[in-house]
């Protein structure tokens, strides 16, 4: 639903860290996307209630990244 609703490359997704996202601007940042190019996303919202829910209650607590591992590690691509 993020790559969806916000138009995100799949390694976009997987590289977003929690602290890029600012639920109080609605906004997310895009750290060296396509191109090597950053850049802010909306964060819509349909995805905020979502996206807010999982990192509070799915994430594994030690992780940086949205997409983590169980052990909080970048999940990968592949």
């Amino acid at each position: 639903m993020t790559m969806l609703d916000d138009g995100m490359r799949i390694d976009e997704a997987l590289s977003l860290k929690v602290s890029a996202i600012d639920f109080h601007s609605e906004m997310m940042f895009i750290d060296q996307g396509k191109g090597k190019k950053s850049r802010h996303v909306e964060l819509t919202p349909a995805l905020k209630p979502i996206l807010h829910r999982y990192i509070d209650k799915t994430m594994p607590p030690t992780a940086r990244y949205v997409f983590a591992t169980s052990t909080g590690t970048r999940l990968s691509q592949r």
